[in-house]
C-alpha cells in the first residue's frame, strides 16, 4: 500500500464564504496501483459540507478487476463519496454514497482521495480526474 499526494494537495485548502467551492484536478498515473494504494487529491477546510463528487477515469484496466473508491478522509475517519467503480472502462461516475451526503467536516485536516479497491489485472496507464463541490456551513447562534 502506498500513498501519493498529487500536485494539488500541497495548495491551501480554498473556501468562499457564502458560495459553493469547486476543486478539480486531474492526476496521471503511469504505473500499476496495488491494493489500497491511495492518491490524495486536496485538502478541504473545516466546517464545510459535501455537495458534489464527481470520478472520471480513463481506461486502465484491460482485464475487468481494477476498482476505485472516492472518499473524504482524516486519516481515522472515511466517508466514501462514490464506491467501488471500475477503472476497466472509461467512466464518469457522480457521488453515491450516502455516508458523504451532506457530512461537514470538524477539521482542517480532511482531504479527497482515491482508493484502489481493486488492482488492475493488465495495467495501461492512464488518468483520474476529481470533482468536488462544498460550501461553508454558516452558524446561526440558534
Amino acid at each position: 500500500m502506498a500513498d501519493t499526494e498529487t500536485a494539488a494537495y500541497a495548495e491551501d485548502a480554498l473556501l468562499h464564504p457564502v458560495a459553493p467551492s469547486l476543486r478539480v484536478f486531474r492526476h496521471a498515473i503511469a504505473s500499476a496501483p496495488a491494493l489500497n494504494d491511495t492518491f490524495k487529491f486536496f485538502q478541504i477546510p473545516k466546517n464545510v459540507k459535501i455537495g458534489i463528487a464527481l470520478l472520471a477515469t480513463t481506461d486502465m484496466d484491460t482485464g475487468a478487476a481494477l476498482l476505485w473508491t472516492l472518499r473524504l478522509s482524516d486519516g481515522t475517519t472515511t466517508k466514501n463519496l462514490i464506491s467501488s467503480v471500475s477503472g476497466q472502462a472509461m467512466g464518469v461516475f457522480l457521488l453515491d454514497e450516502e455516508e458523504g451526503i451532506g457530512f461537514v467536516t470538524d477539521s482542517d485536516d480532511y482531504y479527497i482521495e482515491v482508493l484502489t479497491a481493486a488492482a488492475p489485472g493488465t495495467f495501461t496507464a492512464g488518468t483520474l480526474t476529481v470533482m468536488v463541490t462544498y460550501t461553508a456551513v454558516l452558524d446561526n447562534g440558534a
